[in-house]
């Protein structure tokens, strides 16, 4: 399989790309991907609602969230536009 991938590309490239690319292959199963690393530091799964509530009640336990693309981002400026930040989670 890895002679199928890297040996085409012999021609195309110069020989240290080649090597880079032999190195890769052998080194495939070190270098794939494990996953997504979504959720990866997610501590807790909390609606925007239940943190405002714990927060009211003097809770300081979520100084942080995170949304995809950020606090500039489309989705979290829907949530905020529709109010579905109360149960977004």
């Amino acid at each position: 399989m890895k002679r199928r991938v890297r040996d085409p590309y012999r021609v195309v490239g110069p020989l240290n790309w080649h090597d880079v690319l032999a190195d890769a292959l052998a080194r495939y199963t070190d270098l794939v991907s494990k996953g997504s690393l979504f959720h990866q530091n997610m501590k807790a799964r909390t609606t925007g609602q239940e943190i405002v509530t714990a927060h009211a009640e003097g809770n300081d336990d979520y100084q942080y969230m995170g949304r995809m693309r950020g606090l500039d981002g489309a989705e979290l400026a829907e949530d905020i536009k529709t109010g579905d930040w109360r149960t977004q989670s």
